[in-house]
């Protein structure tokens, strides 16, 4: 894996054996992220997790879902799988921590239904979709497992993309559209970059190329090193891609490959 930028799985044990493979050898202190949904507004006007599994009231909003290229099953499977390759990791003595990211900008009133925006109403709830809640009680873990912010409200326990977006102004890389996914994972890195040796970081596969663009500019920017793996899973195709970056492995030709492939996106955004 260490001369490739990404590799494609065929199935989900396989990834999970090959990312625990490596873990084992490297870390001692894990971030885990998994489980990244969006909010949309549900027909009542609150704003929702865009979880298939958990939408069980409304026919129309669950196809809506399940027909993005973006979400459809993406949540829960891999928080699931998060959680599977967490407790391995556990019981081999590392220590988890769990991080959840929410896109809060992209689907409020462009989804199914419109209505008043109520970010601060979903984060002030503090709650977690019932499904990982469950999930992580099975397997031994709480709230205390996870990596909190100050994102809307004290303690957050949710990452926020709409500020994570404004957080980029303040740092020095070129991005493309201000909508890209590195313009708030970059700063996302950032912070957890010296809380932990290791990142496990399951994305969505439309925003490979970004996210890698992000992912080698923090290592560079970066004194000391941490490991990142990156599970890029495609729901609609179930594709399965794996990528480890790190200090020891980021060479020339990875940097300008993906440095090359951002700029196309970056001319195709403009």
């Amino acid at each position: 894996m260490e001369k490739e930028i990404s590799k494609s799985c065929k199935n989900w044990d396989l990834a999970i054996e090959e990312v625990l493979l490596k873990t084992i050898k490297v870390s001692d202190n894990v971030l885990m992220q998994a489980g990244h949904f969006s909010l949309l507004h549900n027909q009542f006007g609150e704003l929702v997790p865009a979880i298939i599994e958990e939408i069980t009231d409304d026919d129309k909003l669950k196809q809506f879902v399940s027909d993005s290229d973006y979400m459809n099953d993406f949540p829960l499977q891999t928080f699931t799988r998060g959680i599977a390759i967490a407790s391995t990791l556990k019981g081999n003595g590392k220590k988890i921590n769990f991080s959840f990211i929410v896109n809060d900008w992209q689907w409020i009133n462009k989804g199914l239904y419109s209505f008043q925006n109520k970010r601060l109403t979903f984060y002030k709830k503090q709650q977690l979709p019932l499904l990982y809640e469950t999930l992580l009680k099975e397997n031994s873990f709480s709230d205390n497992d996870i990596l909190k912010t100050n994102h809307y409200v004290k303690d957050s326990i949710y990452f926020s993309e709409h500020k994570l977006q404004k957080a980029e102004k303040k740092e020095t890389i070129n991005f493309c559209s201000p909508f890209s996914c590195s313009v708030e994972y970059f700063p996302f890195l950032k912070m957890c970059s010296d809380k932990v040796d290791t990142l496990i970081s399951f994305i969505p596969m439309l925003c490979k190329i970004p996210v890698l663009y992000s992912t080698i500019n923090c290592i560079r920017s970066l004194n000391h090193d941490v490991n990142m793996f990156h599970i890029f899973y495609e729901p609609q195709t179930k594709k399965i891609e794996i990528s480890f970056l790190n200090k020891a492995n980021l060479n020339e030709n990875i940097e300008n490959e993906i440095n090359n492939k951002y700029r196309i996106m970056e001319m195709l955004s403009e």
